[in-house]
């Protein structure tokens, strides 16, 4: 295993250096993609520690000072070339002021640079890192460290990671249903990971994911609202409510599912603004943070509106949130009435 460093990175560069074969003496880890970052450091314990030997060469440390992680760097490995040393959550490179926390920064700051080739230290923020903070611009500047940050997959991303993933179960899926399967079950890895599992396991002996197959998937509140907006403007009041009872014994209050339904009449509004400016398809995507499938789906669903209607649908949705603010209703009239409104209009 080559030893490098410095300098910042992003996740992909990591594993491609990983892979061939370079680990540096410190990383810190930052970022709000933390499935990657997981994985990012799973790999890091598999190139580092010998089989049978990881609890002999690994220390996980939470809530220490400086001292005692220039302790655990300085212990020697056994039977093994280097020592990892992981640090989660150091309170000198999050957001606030730590108690002691200019002396702790510069003595570990002080350290980085003389990290001993025998160890691997990972500063592991589970979420991302002030980088105003003196120790991140330390670990930027560091001969012998990397700053990684693991950011949230884009598009193109999301479909490899994804593509992977049924690949190593002997299954394909293609990009439409992986939009899909993406607008139902959200972006976040974790829970896509889930997700797919349950999904090969549906499949069973045949080889790829069918849009059939995505009945399986557990919808997301986003999703929910949206096939909940379906029904009411198809006049399906007992899909609303069924879908309604769904959110209610997922913990999801009125006043939440009012303001999500809010959200997505804007959401409809901003498009049917954008398309009347010609804007393209990857603007509107980028802009309002929704995937290629939501967008095609969002358009469907504006169909179903004139713009008289909705415009009037969102009116009924201010008047709503305001009546429950007001007093004038409780949570549960306000969105009852609304969702009459639209089964009766």
């Amino acid at each position: 295993m080559r030893i490098t460093g410095g300098g910042n990175m992003n996740h992909t560069e990591f594993f491609d250096k990983l892979k061939a074969g370079y680990a540096a003496r410190g990383y810190l880890f930052t970022g709000e993609e933390n499935f990657v970052k997981r994985e990012a450091l799973r790999r890091l314990e598999q190139k580092l520690l010998p089989e049978g030997l990881e609890a002999l060469n690994e220390n996980i440390l939470e809530g220490k000072t400086a001292d005692d992680i220039i302790a655990a760097c300085e212990t020697l490995p056994m039977m093994a070339e280097r020592r990892l040393v992981v640090v989660r959550d150091y309170a000198p490179l999050m957001s606030g002021q730590s108690k002691g926390e200019k002396e702790e920064s510069e003595r570990l700051a002080e350290y980085l640079n003389r990290l001993p080739e025998t160890c691997c230290l990972v500063m592991y923020m589970r979420g991302a890192a002030d980088g105003r903070k003196a120790l991140f611009k330390v670990f930027s500047a560091a001969k012998s460290a990397y700053v990684v940050e693991f950011a949230p997959l884009d598009d193109r991303e999301l479909y490899t990671w994804l593509s992977s993933r049924f690949k190593r179960a002997g299954k394909s899926i293609s990009r439409d249903v992986a939009d899909q399967l993406k607008f139902r079950a959200g972006t976040d890895l974790t829970r896509l990971d889930g997700e797919a599992d349950k999904l090969i396991a549906h499949a069973g002996e045949r080889g790829e994911i069918l849009p059939e197959d995505l009945d399986v998937v557990t919808p997301t509140l986003e999703c929910t609202i949206f096939q909940l907006i379906d029904d009411l403007v198809a006049h399906n009041g007992a899909g609303a409510y069924r879908r309604l009872a769904i959110m209610h014994d997922g913990g999801e209050d009125d006043v939440r599912v009012l303001a999500m339904i809010t959200r997505q009449m804007r959401f409809m509004a901003h498009i049917k603004l954008m398309q009347a400016k010609r804007v393209r398809d990857d603007e509107i995507i980028k802009a309002l943070g929704i995937n290629p499938y939501g967008l095609r789906n969002t358009r469907r669903q504006l169909g179903a509106f004139t713009e008289e209607r909705l415009e009037r649908a969102y009116r009924d949705c201010v008047d709503a949130e305001y009546a429950i603010k007001s007093g004038a209703m409780s949570d549960e009239e306000a969105l009852g009435r609304l969702m009459l409104n639209w089964l009766n209009s």
